[in-house]
């Protein structure tokens, strides 16, 4: 598979302010360890802006840690993933992270 890396610059180029909010505001948010509301949060704020660009995605839900988020997608042929785990599940066992 060939990327063209011009297509990537210039999608880079065409969304650089809002790429830029979205990391703002992920930053901004309280999400150390151990706090899982703050976590359990910015999952939910990625779950949302990946699933507008066509994503699937999946949060796996955690009594006493932050969710972990599953995402898989596909652009044209190239498919994109991402997995956002939280740190520690506290002893929990870990379910089916399948999509």
């Amino acid at each position: 598979m060939s990327i063209d890396k011009e297509q990537i610059f210039q999608f880079i180029d065409a969304h650089q302010n809002e790429m830029i909010e979205l990391w703002r505001d992920m930053v901004n948010q309280d999400t150390y360890s151990a706090y899982k509301e703050g976590v359990d949060q910015l999952q939910n704020k990625l779950k949302f802006h990946l699933e507008a660009d066509g994503a699937k995605v999946r949060l796996v839900e955690f009594e006493k840690a932050g969710h972990m988020l599953i995402a898989a997608g596909e652009r044209g042929r190239s498919r994109i993933f991402a997995m956002f785990f939280r740190t520690s599940t506290l002893g929990q066992s870990v379910p089916n992270t399948n999509l």
